[in-house]
């Protein structure tokens, strides 16, 4: 999917998200965008810490768990911040939201093509951890919400930046070195954002 054709399809990944135990996405509006989602699809336990057999992809551990960290982050930058949009979220966290999903789906959609190319799959669904913390995003709405949602990001960019600092360094693969080195600007402007704005 172009770029320029993502924020049209926001609103039909925005309608097909729902609420029951947990909040999932089950639909996206293109397949690219259906790899990304569909980690996020009910599984064990077990299953959200498993990492996908492969045939010798030929990638480094600091390359795999590299690569876990970032699927995991883009992920969840994605489905917490349709949560929030779909709990009306107001104000600069609503504009942020917004952002937040215009430029973590593709980014995710990126590393997660060059993962397969590369014969390795990302776990498939967010670690319990991370699941507990949007099914209680979930549950707020109002200014609850707003804060909940706020400090989501904060702890999100604050970990992607630390894990994204370490991948320029000690990574070995050099396309997932390069990805790590043009991404690290990106998630220090959205950082940069929060600062001003903590609630």
């Amino acid at each position: 999917m172009g770029r320029t054709r993502l924020l049209p399809c926001l609103a039909l990944l925005l309608a097909a998200c729902t609420s029951e135990h947990v909040y999932r996405c089950s639909l996206a509006p293109d397949p690219a965008a259906d790899r990304v989602l569909a980690l996020a699809r009910p599984e064990s336990t077990a299953a959200a810490l498993r990492v996908e057999p492969f045939d010798d992809p030929g990638l480094s551990p600091a390359d795999v768990e590299f690569l876990v960290f970032a699927s995991q982050h883009g992920l969840a930058e994605v489905v917490s911040s349709t949560v929030a949009l779909d709990r009306e979220v107001r104000g600069f966290e609503r504009d942020f939201a917004r952002a937040m999903i215009e430029t973590h789906l593709p980014l995710t959609q990126d590393l997660v093509a060059l993962a397969e190319r590369k014969g390795f799959r990302p776990p498939r669904q967010l670690t319990p951890d991370r699941q507990r913390r949007i099914d209680e995003l979930a549950r707020l709405r109002g200014e609850p919400l707003r804060r909940a949602y706020h400090e989501m990001q904060v702890f999100e960019h604050d970990e992607a930046l630390r894990v994204y600092g370490i991948a320029v360094e000690q990574v070995e693969d050099p396309e997932l070195r390069e990805l790590a080195r043009a991404t690290l600007p990106i998630l220090r402007a959205h950082r940069d954002r929060l600062l001003p704005r903590a609630p």
